[in-house]
């Protein structure tokens, strides 16, 4: 994709996913990263493991440092991070496309 991202992005996102299943009871932190595109926005999602008795309740600093980086190239984009069934946690990244980006 012909689409520029802020630098060490991924590395905030990646990390975040990696220190929150250092906590779990084994080493089975499968971690899922997918990106795409729609018409209007490039969609990455990350899901991950996480201990149930660390489950984030707010952003931590890999999150608010993405979130600082995204803030600075992206008028319009949506930073989402919340625990799902099964112990999992989701990290959610939209951004949205202009027309030169499409």
């Amino acid at each position: 994709m012909d689409i520029e991202i802020p630098d060490m992005l991924f590395q905030h996102l990646v990390e975040n996913a990696v220190q929150h299943g250092s906590q779990l009871e084994s080493n089975m932190n499968i971690i899922r990263l997918t990106i795409s595109k729609d018409s209007h926005h490039l969609n990455i999602k990350l899901t991950n493991n996480v201990a149930t008795n660390n489950i984030p309740k707010v952003f931590g600093l890999g999150l608010t440092n993405a979130h600082k980086r995204l803030m600075k190239m992206y008028p319009n984009f949506t930073l989402m991070a919340k625990p799902l069934p099964g112990k999992l946690f989701e990290t959610i990244v939209a951004i949205t496309l202009g027309d030169g980006d499409a």
